[in-house]
């Protein structure tokens, strides 16, 4: 015979779990599907970046920067991947997030052709290394690109969620490349 310490327990613990699906589905948004309850699924949190990553050499100017651009080139040793202020990496070794030189110096860097000269002289440009026609980021690389973006979408910066492009948006381009997921990416950004 089960005794009733244990029913209780079993009982409390299957009432605050449900409590706890219902209240991450209030507050996520999403509609209940009709006669169902749904499924509660928590995304993992992007890592957190150490903020020194933006450390300058010179006095950075927050008002300067305006927008954020996200490139794509299949090498580091790319031009593309040179003329980028960030750059992120995924190799055997792991992900890597790298501040460039022009960020140090914060110069302007990689522009996007049409666009008029102030727009690109505002700009962070953001080099995901790898080749995303056919197959998406790698989940840590991913993780790391979107941290990456909304630490420089905050403080000290404080971009906006509308000035976050991917090239494509902008020059008509496939980069950062077909298979990149446009969709969870955009809703990640810090409104």
């Amino acid at each position: 015979m089960v005794e009733p310490r244990t029913v209780k327990t079993l009982l409390a613990l299957l009432i605050s779990m449900t409590s706890g699906a219902l209240l991450l589905w209030m507050m996520s948004g999403d509609p209940l599907p009709p006669g169902e309850i749904a499924a509660v699924v928590v995304a993992p949190q992007p890592p957190v970046l150490d903020a020194k990553l933006l450390d300058t050499d010179a006095p950075m100017l927050p008002s300067r920067w305006r927008h954020i651009v996200i490139h794509s080139s299949p090498s580091v040793e790319s031009d593309i991947a040179r003329r980028c202020h960030f750059v992120v990496v995924e190799s055997s070794n792991g992900t890597a997030v790298h501040a460039s030189a022009l960020w140090k110096r914060q110069a302007a860097g990689l522009g996007v052709a049409g666009q008029p000269a102030s727009f690109n002289a505002e700009t962070i440009s953001v080099c995901l290394i790898g080749d995303f026609s056919k197959v998406a980021p790698g989940p840590e690389q991913y993780k790391a690109l979107v941290a990456l973006t909304q630490l420089l979408q905050g403080a000290p910066l404080n971009i906006n969620h509308s000035h976050v492009y991917l090239r494509c948006e902008l020059d008509g381009s496939d980069a950062p490349g077909l298979a990149f997921p446009v969709e969870s990416f955009t809703k990640q950004l810090i409104p």
